[in-house]
């Protein structure tokens, strides 16, 4: 048995190589997609020269099917490009015309609609377009981009190996300290690493700049080697300064082509190539856009920011699995002996809300993408994936207390997270909205499912300190599950693709079930009697009063619907504003940590100022505040504030809900089970009739409709009991 500080020793050098592999694997991923789009673009440019000497034929009346040219057109831009290693053409319907070389796989190239390039096994897969409709399809050969990176993973590799002897070392010096000294050297370590990182990415990104632009250069050098050639001085070119400009121009990394002498010392510039004429030698050299690389840094700077956090997050959670202690919950005013393991209990959901949480900031982007594919431009249509996933949620719940009874916890525990795997799967295979639709479905199933199960298993407990223990255990893990998954899904999603986010999501989701044998959820069991079952007609009570009614339709509903506003409005409009996957996920998990970390404060400070009763309407009032601000001014700036003032509202407002609901309905039943299925049911239907009501004016309607509900509330309820008082 391995003494404390053993073990801790143990869990920081683990916890050391894993987040050395991530932020090595995703610096790497992101080098990769930033040179990889370079290289690609630079050969289609190379490409384009031909399209644009074969348009010239074809406008003066030669028929692609008769270009008897063709082939050795597409051998000189081979030749030029020096990485493109098949090429060929099909007319309007996809029928073959040419190719180099003459045995070249001529189908369709695997490339979706919106996409530039696709990459497959052998190659990158892009293709041109002639004026005729006909197509150049091309291949080129990744092995090249491997070679030009090589360098750099060689870099990464000896830094990280660096960086983990050196985070042994302290470790090992520092293990009397348990887990303090796990946390600062971890924090320390990957502040080093990503500092290294965006130290270099200047310097990185202009050798790159460099490697894959030797193509652009090859060709300005053809075309004025070709008039230099015939007779012509190159001071004689006027429309030299118009070309260099428009071929800078189809590369946003580069703000200028010059031709010249390049400025010494000046590391703004990258060289392109050389040629001589009258006996004089010319550069070609590009400056590098300063802007470009400023908004690079800022996306590292931000990536580095969340891998600390996620890393530190990831720490804790694991830290209190593997070291905690197994606790045992009893109550002692029932016959039944729970025994559940509670750190085991936190570290399940902490990693099923990730691997659910981790595809929820993209849904509608990917629909918006799916709905642009087919033609439809209905913001309806667009939000029926949303809707749809929250109606199944309502009918998880509304099923909840059956499927319980049926198969206990355990079992209803599995096959959410069954349900959920195949709606991840789903998700990331669909090529329409339907299908997509479809996946959703089952992911909201599966996951309100999940959630209502989680509490049934607190409420079943009647001990009151237990209960509230257990219930804070839950809302913290699930939070740090939520920002921990949304996080990783920004990053997967800028190094590969939406789709691969659903696939990881997958995985994460079948994952879970290692864990939960050791939670032991198996142990507790559900009411077996008649009148412990919660079931619809138990509630009825809880609906009795005509102040529940009114206070979970115009109050709680509404509030509910503004929550989706982090799910639908701020994905697409961050992304129609630029903000690239990670700087979207890292919005929301400022979100969830807001509403985390200030809960405690703000609802102590809100329940001894307002009371339940205020807190509420203040609740609803700052959420549809926050909506009204950003429907007005539908900035960047503005979108962020949005999200921060619900993070603060959602601080007390989500405990002030439930807080009140329990004081309406206290008098009326003393079973929790009922209070938890109600207000769940709520939330789902609150989310569920938010997506098409935000799309009317921006989500104008909806905060409207809350505060009007608010409104009436607390002048019909509130405000007048306090008068009777």
């Amino acid at each position: 048995m391995l003494d404390a500080g053993k073990r801790w020793l143990l869990i920081g050098i683990i916890l050391a190589a894993v987040m050395l592999i991530v932020s090595g694997a995703l610096e790497y991923l992101s080098t990769l997609k930033l040179t990889e789009r370079n290289f690609v673009d630079s050969q289609r440019y190379a490409a384009s020269q031909t399209i644009a000497q074969m348009d010239f034929a074809l406008g003066l009346g030669k028929p692609m099917e008769h270009f008897y040219g063709a082939g050795d057109a597409l051998e000189r831009m081979e030749k030029r490009s020096g990485h493109i290693d098949a090429a060929w053409i099909l007319d309007q319907d996809g029928n073959f015309l040419y190719a180099m070389p003459a045995d070249t796989n001529t189908s369709r190239f695997p490339v979706k609609d919106g996409e530039d390039y696709a990459k497959i096994a052998d190659g990158y897969y892009t293709e041109l377009s002639f004026s005729d409709g006909s197509t150049l399809c091309m291949r080129i050969r990744d092995g090249d981009l491997a070679t030009l990176l090589s360098g750099h993973v060689r870099m990464i590799v000896w830094l990280g190996l660096g960086l983990f002897a050196a985070a042994c070392a302290l470790l090992f010096a520092l293990r009397r300290f348990g887990k303090r000294s796990v946390i600062i050297v971890l924090l320390s370590v990957q502040l080093l690493y990503g500092s290294a990182f965006m130290f270099m990415f200047p310097a990185d990104m202009r050798s790159s700049l460099s490697a894959t632009m030797d193509v652009v250069g090859r060709v300005i050098q053809d075309d004025i080697t070709k008039l230099t050639d015939a007779g012509i001085r190159i001071d004689d070119l006027d429309g030299l300064p118009k070309y260099l400009a428009d071929t800078a121009d189809d590369f946003p990394e580069l703000s200028a082509i010059r031709v010249g002498s390049v400025p010494e010392n000046d590391e703004q510039y990258i060289h392109l190539g050389a040629f001589e004429s009258s006996a004089k030698t010319y550069e070609i050299y590009a400056a590098v856009d300063a802007g470009t690389i400023r908004k690079a840094m800022l996306d590292r700077a931000i990536q580095t920011i969340v891998i600390m956090a996620i890393m530190l997050f990831l720490m804790l959670e694991i830290s209190m699995y593997a070291g905690g202690s197994i606790q045992t919950a009893q109550t002692a005013a029932s016959t039944r002996v729970p025994q559940m393991r509670e750190t085991a209990a936190r570290f399940f959901f902490f990693l099923l809300y990730a691997a659910v949480s981790m595809g929820a900031a993209f849904v509608i982007i990917v629909a918006s993408k799916l709905c642009a594919a087919s033609g439809i431009s209905s913001d309806l249509i667009m939000s029926l994936p949303l809707t749809v996933e929250m109606a199944a949620g309502l009918i998880a719940v509304s099923l909840s207390a059956f499927l319980v009874s049926k198969l206990h916890y355990n079992g209803t525990l599995i096959l959410s997270v069954a349900v959920c795997t195949v709606g991840a799967l789903l998700t990331g295979l669909a090529g329409d909205i339907v299908l997509f639709t479809a996946g959703r479905a089952f992911s909201g199933f599966g996951f309100a499912l999940a959630t209502i199960c989680g509490r049934l298993i607190i409420s079943s407990f009647d001990d009151a300190e237990t209960r509230t223990r257990l219930l804070a255990d839950l809302i913290a893990g699930s939070l740090v599950g939520l920002c921990c998954g949304s996080v990783v899904g920004g990053l997967v999603a800028d190094a590969f693709s939406f789709q691969a986010v659903y696939f990881a999501s997958a995985v994460v989701t079948v994952g879970c079930l290692l864990f939960l044998p050791a939670a032991r959820f198996s142990r507790i069991f559900p009411r077996r009697d008649a009148r412990h079952i919660p079931a619809w007609k138990s509630m009825r009570n809880l609906l009795a009063s005509g102040n529940a009614v009114a206070y979970l339709l115009l109050v709680a509903l509404p509030v509910y619907a503004i929550a989706m506003f982090l799910s639908y409005n701020a994905p697409l409009y961050g992304y129609d504003l630029g903000m690239t996957p990670t700087m979207i996920s890292a919005m929301r998990m400022a979100n969830s940590l807001l509403a985390a970390y200030l809960a405690n404060f703000t609802t102590r400070l809100t329940q001894r100022r307002l009371g339940a009763g205020r807190g509420v309407l203040l609740y609803a009032f700052m959420s549809a505040g926050a909506l009204i601000a950003f429907s007005l001014f539908p900035t960047l700036p503005m979108l962020l504030a949005a999200v921060i003032l619900l993070g603060i509202a959602d601080s007390f407002g989500l405990t002030m809900l439930l807080e009140y609901f329990i004081v309406l309905s206290g008098e009326k039943t003393e079973r929790n089970e009922e209070r938890m299925i109600v207000m769940t049911f709520t939330n789902k239907a609150g989310n569920m009739l938010a997506p098409p009501l935000i799309t009317i004016g921006n989500g104008m309607l909806v905060a409207l409709v809350t505060t009007a509900g608010a409104t009436i509330y607390g002048l019909r309820f509130i405000l007048r009991k306090k008068r009777r008082a």
